[in-house]
């Protein structure tokens, strides 16, 4: 009755208390706080009314019961079937139709744009001043796991082969993860001299999608090498790129070289920080994990301090063949 249609998106609203587990029993914590909080979405994708909502036979609105009165009549019983995918204004948002926002009293605020500090300090105490600012874990936890090596292939009937190449790697506090930083976009960054795309793609016109990418969580890292290539060139595939990776860990890397790659970082960097967006949520994630918002200048400071032998001592610590996974989907 409210004229919604496909594409309308429903914002859940409710109120929250912290919990605790006492003899079997699920109760609220009496010295927590109130949380009024939008805390799931989700978007039409599909509008089931009448008979039509028995396509939905798990959902308890779709019995007869819900469907006719007493007197036989369709009623309007209605069932809104979430999309696939979130899109606004046309543009795919990367993100499921429908979800739940994850909840954190680990928050950052950041602001970009024509606002005075002064403005941005007022909002927050109004909107925000009621919940209490806790500090920040003195550490991070520690690896729970030991990692094993893994070597599977698995057929999975595509259509071509899937590799992935891979191992730990240094955590988010280790200082070895700004040269494994530059080792990935060196070996399969967004640029077109990425040195594996030039060996597996340029040169050998094996594979066509070479992607490498380095994860560092609060505890442990992950160094990932992925590329796809026809099932009968895996092995050869496999060995270029193992050749690669032993060349960066048995010589030390030219001072020349290593400058031209800093430099197409430093110029990478400066692109991304067009996106004022992208900059505050940086800044945001720097504030959470290290306590500091790191700008663009000592994230260009920190990088031009790395020397050749840091880049070799750490990729023969995380590119050790003898240690390296490797899972081929075909």
């Amino acid at each position: 009755n409210q004229g919604i249609k496909e594409g309308d998106i429903f914002l859940f609203f409710g109120w929250f208390r912290k919990t605790v587990y006492q003899r079997e029993k699920l109760i609220y914590m009496n010295d927590q706080p109130d949380i009024h909080a939008i805390y799931a979405y989700l978007q039409i994708g599909n509008i089931l009314k009448g008979n039509d909502v028995k396509k939905c036979p798990w959902h308890p609105h779709s019995d007869d019961s819900h469907i006719y009165n007493k007197n036989g009549d369709l009623t309007n019983n209605t069932i809104f079937v979430a999309a696939e995918r979130l899109i606004i204004d046309e543009h795919d948002m990367d993100f499921p139709g429908a979800g739940v926002f994850r909840y954190t009293d680990n928050i950052v605020l950041s602001v970009i744009g024509n606002v005075s500090e002064e403005r941005v300090f007022r909002l927050a105490e109004k909107h925000l001043g009621q919940y209490a600012c806790r500090p920040r874990p003195a550490d991070f936890r520690q690896v729970a796991a030991t990692y094993n090596r893994i070597v599977s292939r698995e057929s999975r009937g595509y259509n071509q082969a899937h590799v992935l190449i891979g191992n730990i790697a240094p955590s988010a506090k280790d200082q070895d993860r700004v040269p494994l930083y530059i080792m990935n976009n060196m070996l399969g960054g967004p640029c077109m001299n990425a040195r594996l795309s030039v060996a597996l793609r340029e040169r050998n016109g094996i594979a066509y999608n070479v992607e490498s990418e380095y994860t560092s969580f609060a505890d442990v890292g992950l160094e990932v090498i992925y590329f796809g290539t026809d099932a009968d060139k895996v092995n050869k595939s496999i060995s270029i790129v193992m050749r690669e990776l032993k060349k960066l860990r048995a010589r030390t890397m030219h001072e020349g070289t290593l400058k031209k790659v800093k430099r197409q970082i430093e110029g990478q960097l400066l692109m991304a920080a067009e996106d004022g967006e992208s900059l505050m949520l940086s800044a945001a994630r720097s504030v959470i994990m290290y306590g500091v918002a790191e700008g663009l200048q000592s994230s260009v400071e920190t990088i031009h301090n790395v020397k050749a032998e840091d880049i070799q001592r750490v990729a023969t610590n995380v590119f050790n063949p003898d240690e390296m996974s490797v899972l081929v989907y075909t």
